[in-house]
């Protein structure tokens, strides 16, 4: 076997044991991942879909940091995870745009309201609606503000919403 074959195995046993063990273990091995580049990459992006949550949590975490194009189709499907860690992490990590290297060049706005309006946790769409906050003004943002000032029964989602809209068209939402 040569060396790269051996690499992407150690990082393969690296990433499966995100789910496992003490939180120190699991620290030692993300430092480890932290410093493997590609390799990391390649070995996070093939566990989105490992069957232990813990590492499909770890995984999409990862990419908040280290996401490139190549990522945006899993993260995508880990926004449909059964667990809610998972897809709090996904929507994090498909549209937090500061931490990366380079923002992602893909349409994510769609996807996020879409986690927004559907994801049947209320943490989860919360979560969604507070990174639409950091966006650059967007109709398509400003619409679903709109909507959720009006419509939205949760008293957090609308004040948000109202927040988000005076930031990106100066308008004051109805009280």
């Amino acid at each position: 076997m040569n060396e790269t074959n051996a690499s992407a195995i150690d990082y393969n046993q690296h990433v499966t044991a995100l789910g496992e063990g003490t939180w120190s273990e699991r620290e030692a091995h993300r430092k480890t991942l932290n410093g493997g580049g590609r390799a990391t990459l390649s070995a996070m992006k093939q566990a989105f879909s490992h069957g232990n949550w813990r590492v499909r949590r770890e995984c999409v975490a990862y990419m908040d940091h280290h996401a490139d194009e190549t990522c945006v189709r899993g993260l995508i499907k880990a926004l449909q995870d059964p667990n809610r860690a998972v897809r709090r992490n996904a929507i994090h990590s498909l549209s937090c745009e500061r931490c990366k290297p380079s923002p992602l060049s893909s349409d994510v706005i769609p996807h996020i309201i879409g986690v927004m309006r559907n994801d049947r946790s209320m943490r989860v769409r919360r979560s969604a609606l507070g990174l639409l906050a950091g966006r650059k003004p967007d109709a398509r943002i400003t619409a679903e503000m709109r909507r959720i000032v009006a419509e939205e029964t949760d008293v957090k989602m609308r004040n948000l919403a109202g927040w988000i809209l005076k930031q990106h068209t100066g308008e004051t939402a109805p009280v």
